[in-house]
């Protein structure tokens, strides 16, 4: 059975990490992921002022005092972007390090004074979810219900000045309201959950899950639920994992574990992932060589009805060699023994394939960008590899080609016209 405390705590610090998840997500898509860190940093102040007023250790008296400090930081970076020609990110890192300065020596001074209670305002600083008290767990419960509410009640105004300010403003939303909704829920937030996490690190709580999200898709319900997933599941593994090892604090255990997932997915998700797109990248180089080989062979021996058609490997280059075992295996070149063979049918129309479109936009250029046929054999060469079937449509039915279109023919035609003209 396990300890009641650890249950309670599990509870406290699931609501906070879904919260403050769901938050962050909103920075997020605003390109706005330092506000939660100065936002955390700039409660210090108000946390010691609050305990020093009061000289007792409510968490709803650190709370109002903690959500003061971190809204005149707010007002203090819109001052500066309004007034200065700084811009936002200097304009947050001035607020950071200026409030969280004074809370530094606010700190030091509190330390100094001979005030029997203030033993357990450092937790606030580094964070101690060990320490959560059931007022803590309903103060948790509220934020939750609290941002929830604002959400549903406001959530399309949200979004779409999230991702479009102008468009928003155009149809009548009022974003400095939502804007006034979106920083009163990440200091709430903020403000709640410091005394668990600690100032240092809520800030990573409240936008790690978002990165991680945004590795997985770019859909926005999806988005939001990979992010809260991610934040509950951190919150979970940290409380978790400071229970079982002895002496281990819970607030870094769920940073490392955030900081894992987001490492695993910049590593290793499918679509965003480092690991998949250097995958992707070399397909993509061994392609354009099959690519470029088949045309080539194509070109040289099967362009011309009266050439030989077989294949002497020994002639081939280092680089061609290396790409026949993949050749033979993918069906596209038929051994008749170790040295020689020939393209199979499947080969022989990727080939001729990759010639036609080669020459269709070089014939493209020709026509419609009235650019030289010296000057578009080099573009075409690349090009050749990423026209899609219905980008072949698109620039057929541009040129008025049909279906049965032979470059060869148009290419041989459009050149003995050029010999004409300079030879006039």
């Amino acid at each position: 059975m396990l300890d009641p405390n650890f249950q309670f705590v599990l509870i406290g610090i699931i609501l906070l990490s879904a919260t403050a998840s769901l938050v962050g997500t909103y920075n997020f898509f605003q390109k706005q992921a330092l506000v939660g860190e100065t936002i955390a940093h700039a409660m210090l102040p108000g946390v010691v002022i609050a305990f020093m007023i009061s000289g007792v250790k409510n968490p709803w008296v650190l709370l109002l005092g903690a959500g003061i400090s971190g809204w005149l930081s707010v007002l203090f970076i819109e001052w500066i972007k309004r007034e200065t020609r700084i811009k936002a990110d200097a304009a947050m890192a001035i607020s950071l390090t200026f409030f969280f300065g004074i809370g530094v020596l606010l700190m030091v001074r509190l330390q100094q004074m001979e005030v029997g209670n203030q033993s357990g305002i450092d937790h606030y600083l580094f964070g101690k979810a060990a320490a959560m008290t059931r007022e803590d767990g309903r103060m948790f419960l509220i934020t939750a219900l609290t941002v929830l509410s604002i959400m549903l009640a406001h959530h399309r105004h949200i979004k779409l000045v999230c991702f479009n300010r102008d468009y928003a403003q155009s149809l009548g939303v009022p974003v400095k309201k939502i804007d006034i909704y979106l920083s009163f829920m990440t200091i709430l937030v903020i403000a709640t959950g410091i005394k668990a996490a600690g100032i240092i690190l809520m800030a990573a709580l409240v936008i790690a899950p978002a990165a991680t999200a945004s590795f997985w898709t770019n859909k926005y319900g999806l988005f939001l639920f990979i992010a809260v997933a991610v934040g509950a599941v951190g919150g979970i593994s940290g409380v978790t994992a400071s229970y079982f090892i002895s002496g281990m604090p819970t607030g870094p255990w769920i940073i490392v574990f955030l900081f894992m997932f987001s490492l695993i997915s910049m590593l290793f998700a499918p679509r965003k992932g480092y690991i998949p797109r250097l995958m992707r990248r070399a397909a993509a180089r061994k392609k354009i060589r099959v690519e470029n080989l088949l045309k080539s062979i194509y070109y040289e021996f099967y362009r011309q009805p009266n050439r030989s058609r077989v294949l002497r490997f020994s002639t081939w280059s280092a680089t061609e060699r290396e790409l026949l075992p993949y050749l033979v295996r993918e069906g596209l070149v038929e051994r008749a023994g170790s040295q020689q063979g020939t393209l199979s049918h499947k080969g022989y129309s990727e080939g001729k394939r990759i010639y036609r479109l080669h020459c269709l936009w070089e014939i493209y250029l020709w026509r419609k960008m009235n650019i030289s046929a010296e000057s578009t054999h080099s573009d075409a060469e690349y090009i050749e590899h990423i026209i899609t079937p219905e980008v072949e449509k698109m620039i057929m039915n541009d040129l008025g080609y049909c279906e049965r279109f032979e470059p060869l023919a148009e290419i041989h035609e459009y050149l003995s016209k050029e010999d004409t003209h300079a030879h006039v």
